[in-house]
């Protein structure tokens, strides 16, 4: 089982989410693959990466990113 997690990017401005993804490894923390708006917030304000959950199989973690965008 591959162990997956739910992310979040919050702006510490104003304390809202404005990222939610899943991922496995580093990617909550790779900035190198994120498109130009993410990477704007991210050079304006000052952010911080919250893990809401882990230890998720692939299936769990994709449902789980749905719930939290919607």
């Amino acid at each position: 089982m591959d162990k997956y997690y739910v992310y979040e990017y919050i702006r510490l401005d104003s304390c809202e989410p404005f990222y939610v993804g899943k991922g496995k490894g580093n990617r909550a923390y790779d900035l190198t693959r994120r498109n130009k708006h993410f990477k704007n917030i991210c050079n304006k304000v000052p952010v911080a990466v919250h893990i809401l959950h882990n230890d998720l199989n692939e299936v769990y973690a994709l449902d789980l990113e749905c719930w939290y965008i919607h």
